[in-house]
């Protein structure tokens, strides 16, 4: 859920909110397949928000470039969806490395996200050119009169 709060206070701005994934493990199984054992799930990841935003004010540009933070984290939670696999010689060793594999994946697909904020936020110049976004694949918008870094 998108959740954004406006301070008409001198309180501190945050343009920036930051998710973080959360692996939602929804089957799992292990079998036994010839000499090996097979543990597979399916992964999906969920998104927390870690640090919400913080606006002095409700310009358009501001806010079309937060919501744009949302999409963004949300994009990558919903392509890091699928099946995860490993082998074991034994069904707890396969185990072991499905949770190990699942470790990985929440790494990988966190620092994916960090990566597309990074991006995003030099191609959108921190809101003020909003309107860049759609041009390399980002939320777009009107441009931030109003633009704060944190």
């Amino acid at each position: 859920m998108f959740i954004l709060a406006v301070t008409l206070l001198t309180a501190p701005c945050n343009s920036h909110p930051q998710y973080a994934l959360q692996p939602v493990i929804s089957y799992g199984s292990v079998a036994h397949a010839g000499a090996v054992y097979r543990a597979s799930a399916h992964l999906r990841f969920r998104l927390v928000e870690k640090t919400p935003a913080l606006i002095p004010s409700v310009d358009p540009g501001l806010l079309d470039h937060v919501q744009g933070h949302y999409i963004i984290a949300r994009r990558v939670a919903q392509s890091s969806t699928g099946t995860v696999q490993a082998t074991g010689n034994t069904a707890a060793q396969a185990r072991v490395r499905l949770r190990q594999a699942i470790e990985r994946m929440t790494s990988d697909s966190q620092n994916e996200l960090l990566r597309e904020e990074h991006v995003y936020e030099s191609v959108t110049e921190n809101g003020a050119a909003q309107s860049q976004g759609p041009q390399y694949g980002f939320p777009g918008g009107p441009d931030a009169r109003e633009t704060c870094a944190q």
